[in-house]
C-alpha cells in the first residue's frame, strides 16, 4: 500500500510537468538541487533536470514530497492528511521491508482489520489530494470506500469478523493511537 502510495504522489507530478514548461521551470528555480547546473544541462534542457529531481526523490519521506507539491501546484499536501497514522504505516513498512519483517527477532503479523485500516488512511489522503487539485479547495467529506468494505453487511455476517475483528479493531485503533502518541512503533505492533 505504502508502494502504491509513493507512485500515486510520483505519478501525479510526473503528469503535471510533463506538458507545462512554467512548473518545470519553477522546480528548477525553487528546488534546491545538489549539484551544480553545467552546461551540458542547459544544453539537455531543463526537463531532463526535472526528471533527474523526480527519479532522485525517495517518495516515502512525506517532508520532501510535500516541499515538490508546494513548488509545483501550490499546496501543502500533509495539510491535506487527516489520517496522521500514515507515518506510522511508513515506519512499520520500513521495519517489514528492511529488517524481515522482524523487531527483535519477533515476527510482525497485520491482522486484516490493520491492513483495511491502512487502506482507508491512504485512500482518503489521495481522495483530498485529488480533490484539492481539481476544485482547489479542501473536501469536508467525501465516499471513502474501504470504509464501506468494512461496513458491510455481508462482511459483518462473515465468520472471521464475528470471531476477531470487534477485538482486532479495538486493539488496532488502539495501538495506532499509543504509537502515534508515542511516535514509536516496536511496542505497538501484534507479535507472533
Amino acid at each position: 500500500m505504502i508502494a502504491l502510495l509513493e507512485s500515486y504522489l510520483q505519478d501525479r507530478l510526473i503528469e503535471e510537468l510533463e506538458n507545462n514548461v512554467e512548473k518545470v521551470n519553477e522546480l528548477i528555480r525553487k528546488y534546491s538541487i545538489d549539484r551544480k547546473i553545467t552546461p551540458e544541462d542547459v544544453i539537455r534542457g531543463p526537463h531532463v533536470i526535472a526528471n533527474e529531481i523526480i527519479e532522485g526523490t525517495i517518495f516515502h519521506k512525506l517532508p520532501v514530497v510535500n516541499s515538490l507539491y508546494k513548488i509545483v501546484y501550490g499546496v501543502d499536501i500533509l495539510s491535506l492528511m487527516k489520517e496522521k497514522e500514515i507515518f506510522l504505516l511508513i515506519k512499520i513498512r520500513h521495519k517489514i521491508v528492511h529488517h524481515s519483517g522482524r523487531v527483535r527477532g519477533k515476527k510482525i503479523v497485520i491482522g486484516e482489520i490493520g491492513i483495511l485500516e491502512a487502506m482507508n488512511s491512504i485512500s482518503r489522503w489521495i481522495e483530498n489530494i485529488e480533490f484539492f487539485l481539481h476544485k482547489k479547495k479542501e473536501r469536508k467529506s467525501f465516499p471513502n470506500y474501504v470504509r464501506r468494505y468494512i461496513n458491510q453487511a455481508d462482511f459483518k455476517k462473515s465468520r472471521i469478523y464475528k470471531q476477531a475483528m470487534p477485538e482486532m479493531e479495538k486493539r488496532w485503533l488502539e495501538n495506532m493511537d499509543d504509537a502515534i502518541k508515542r511516535k514509536g512503533i516496536e511496542e505497538h505492533l501484534y507479535w507472533n
